[in-house]
């Protein structure tokens, strides 16, 4: 095994061990739409007093985008939950506060803007507890997270979701017409 491969290794390791230490988060939630879409806000602060809003965007997705396996979303879903070929999905997104309460119509590229204040493990704890929290307060089987932001962000965002999601979900790279890039997907099992 060359270096390179063992420090990745390593790597994986750590972060699966550093997501899997949920930390209990006080939340307010805030529902409101964003342009035809309802949103659930978990608003929350970090010990530095330092407040993030965790989006939840319930939206549509078009049940034939093809996911990295070559099989389309249609071949993993209910189709009793379509509506002329779109199905109920979740789009997960989290930004500073103030970037939401500056500017309520944010777009995707605000979200990729940079959150780094010094705290992204506990960040990333809290994130992992109020995710969780929403997955066992309301009934989605498909979430959503867009692949437009900087390539070593979508490293660790990907990591964090693939260890919340892992047990009850089946993980999916695919086209999303809301996304450039595509999206991850993950189905629940």
């Amino acid at each position: 095994m060359n270096l390179y491969n063992l420090i990745n290794e390593e790597l994986n390791n750590y972060l699966n061990e550093l997501f899997d230490h949920p930390l209990k988060t006080k939340y307010n939630v805030i529902n409101r739409r964003v342009e035809d879409w309802d949103v659930v806000t978990f608003r929350f602060k970090t010990n530095s007093e330092t407040q993030y809003d965790l989006e939840f965007m319930e939206t549509e997705t078009f049940i034939y985008n093809k996911l990295n396996n070559g099989k389309r979303l249609k071949d993993y879903i209910d189709l009793n939950h379509v509506v002329d070929d779109f199905i109920n999905t979740v789009d997960i997104s989290f930004t500073l506060t103030d970037r939401v309460l500056n500017d309520p119509n944010i777009t995707n590229d605000e979200y990729a803007k940079e959150t780094n204040k010094n705290e992204q493990l506990e960040l990333f704890n809290r994130l992992t507890y109020l995710i969780k929290t929403y997955i066992n307060e309301y009934v989605t089987e498909i979430f959503v997270i867009g692949k437009d932001t900087k390539p070593s962000k979508l490293k660790i965002y990907k990591k964090l979701y693939q260890n919340i999601f892992s047990n009850k979900y089946m993980f999916f790279e695919g086209d999303n017409e809301g996304y450039d890039n595509g999206a991850y997907y993950f189905i629940k099992k």
